[in-house]
């Protein structure tokens, strides 16, 4: 009986979705936010995780300017 019920606690926490906020921040150029961000995005979309990214860079938006071009996904954001 308890094997049961351990079951359904595991199936139960499968259904559920896990929401999460993941940011990639500095105040330096050239150290690689961009490619990280390039890099969780297409796991994400490679293992079809539903996902948005925000471009917050307005000088050098390159994660906005690559997947704007291969599909929509990233919108810009001003702060």
């Amino acid at each position: 009986m308890t094997k049961a019920k351990s079951t359904n606690s595991k199936s139960n926490k499968k259904s559920q979705t896990l929401k999460r906020i993941v940011m990639i921040t500095g105040d330096k150029g050239g150290t690689g936010k961009s490619v990280v961000a390039r890099i969780l995005l297409d796991i994400y979309r490679s293992k079809n995780i539903n996902c948005i990214a925000y471009e917050c860079d307005p000088s050098n938006p390159q994660l906005w300017r690559h997947y704007n071009q291969v599909s929509e996904g990233v919108k810009t954001l001003k702060l």
